[in-house]
């Protein structure tokens, strides 16, 4: 599957690839993605599930750093915060 490197990721790619990770009641999927982009690009580890997950959905790269993409999503994630 050929993903377009600034897209922001889509409800459908999140389901694809979740699967039956399990990160507690009433888990928000977008903020368990957000929070593991932010750590990776700060520097710091996040979980194996969660990486698997943002490795599946194209946003970092073999190397755990964040991909175009990545930093695409990233941004946008909170963007969408601060003008909400």
């Amino acid at each position: 599957m050929h993903l377009n490197k600034q897209r922001m990721i889509t409800r459908r790619e999140i389901e694809n690839v979740w699967g039956n990770a399990n990160f507690g009641e009433n888990t928000d999927k977008i903020a368990v993605i957000k929070d593991t982009l932010l750590k990776r690009a700060s520097g710091y580890h996040s979980g194996f599930t969660a990486m698997r997950i943002v490795r599946a959905l194209g946003l970092i790269t073999p190397k755990d750093k964040l991909s175009v993409r990545g930093r695409y999503c990233l941004y946008h994630l909170f963007e969408e915060d601060i003008n909400t």
